[in-house]
């Protein structure tokens, strides 16, 4: 069975990240003694891809060899050879120089990868010395063609044809060319068909020769634990051709016994954080009332002044003046509602009753009847306002002032030059 290795490594720290995807730095298997028909070994790298001539140094059995690694797209491969599958430990070190030269001065070397190679129990017969060498050379073969294809990719061919003869021109990159003539032979007669395989009591026959290959699909009979070393479990899958593939499993640690959280403490149920929810609020509110309640009887009495500052505000630029309260009532239950507005001004010439500002106006006129200058001042004392007309009609809070016995300022003059005050009465 081909299988791959690959090992990924760091271009910075020349550190190995991981094998075939595994990051658990434990004693790989690469193979098992004497296993033939592997897979490559596949250096790559997650970070920059380094580019020259690769090479992989080996130590087995405490000998030390390397290998000519052929660079596939960004990363450097080679087969691994039967000669490799010692029982034991192998050690992998990638080397790149920039030239081809063993000797070269190298541009990157990894830390050495170590492989462990399961011993054989299986084996019948006894292997013949000369059948690893033959699977090296094989394996030397399929490198060297892999070196060959790669050269080619780096060449430009060209044919040309002249009756029947062809010339075949290969240019390289630097520019050499290299040219052959052949010969174009006729297309020869057309072969007889070949024999196409069939199943016959479940193998597959070639006319009638048994290839002793089954016909039924290989399919897998039984997964089983087979071992365990260490956190490291393997794993054996057995297929309906009685061929085995075996794998491994990284297991974490046992872990601590954890803490059992305690109600009230770590944690609190649905109906506890309800309860907590609830009686905090109680208690907020309880706690606030007080100052809610002076709140908002100050936000009132703040809200009132400030009414009564912006009417006088808006009126006081329109002052309307009456004799006295009788000629005001007179006046004011004729008005209609859009003779004054709110904060209107009503001055009354009658000294010792104050002076009225337009409260507010109503939707719906009351007429007022006057009696005494006394029985006004008294209702605007007891309820703070009278409606007279369409109109509530409120005490200004400034006392009247009388000026008769006051002497204006236009009665007195100054001169100057003589420093002398002066005042006419």
């Amino acid at each position: 069975m081909r299988k791959d290795t690959e090992i990924k490594l760091n271009a910075k720290t020349s550190e190995v990240v991981s094998i075939n995807g595994d990051h658990f730095n434990s004693l790989k298997k690469i193979g098992i003694d004497g296993e033939n028909l592997q897979g490559n070994i596949i250096f790559t790298f997650e970070d920059v891809f380094v580019d020259g001539v690769a090479r992989i140094e080996t130590i087995v059995d405490d000998v030390k060899n390397y290998i000519m690694a052929n660079k596939v797209n960004e990363s450097y491969q080679t087969p691994i050879l039967s000669s490799l599958l010692k029982s034991g430990t192998i050690y992998l070190q990638l080397i790149i120089t920039e030239t081809e030269q063993s000797e070269g001065i190298p541009i990157f070397k990894s830390k050495m990868v170590r492989f462990r190679v399961e011993e054989s129990i299986n084996a019948e017969i006894e292997q013949p010395e000369e059948y690893p060498e033959w699977i090296d050379v094989a394996n030397a073969k399929i490198i060297e063609i892999d070196t060959k294809i790669a050269e080619a990719n780096n060449l430009d061919l060209d044919v040309t044809k002249e009756g029947d003869t062809a010339t075949i021109t290969v240019t390289k990159k630097d520019g050499t060319t290299k040219s052959e003539t052949v010969k174009d032979g006729k297309t020869g007669p057309k072969g007889d068909p070949g024999i196409t395989p069939h199943i016959e009591n479940g193998y597959w026959y070639i006319g009638e020769i048994n290839t002793n290959v089954r016909a039924e699909a290989n399919s897998i009979v039984s997964i089983e634990k087979t071992g365990t070393e260490g956190l490291i479990d393997e794993y054996t899958i057995t297929f309906t051709d009685n061929t085995t593939f075996t794998y491994y499993v990284s297991n974490g640690k046992d872990g601590i016994d954890g803490y059992t959280p305690r109600r009230g403490i770590d944690y609190w149920t649905n109906q506890d954080k309800t309860e907590i929810v609830s009686s905090t609020v109680n208690q907020v509110e309880s706690d606030l009332q007080p100052s809610i309640s002076t709140a908002l009887a100050l936000s009132s009495q703040a809200l009132n002044r400030a009414t009564s500052a912006e009417a006088i505000a808006k009126g006081a630029n329109q002052a309307k003046s009456y004799d006295d309260y009788y000629d005001m009532v007179t006046a004011v239950n004729s008005y209609d509602d859009e003779r004054f507005i709110s904060g209107q001004i009503l001055n009354i010439r009658t000294m010792g009753v104050p002076d009225l500002w337009v409260y507010s106006v109503e939707q719906t006129s009351i007429p007022y009847t006057y009696t005494t200058d006394e029985v006004i001042t008294n209702e605007l004392a007891t309820n703070g306002y009278i409606q007279v007309g369409y109109y509530k009609l409120s005490p200004m809070e400034t006392q009247k002032v009388n000026l008769t016995d006051y002497v204006p300022k236009t009665a007195f003059s100054y001169d100057s030059t003589t420093e002398t005050l002066s005042i006419t009465i």
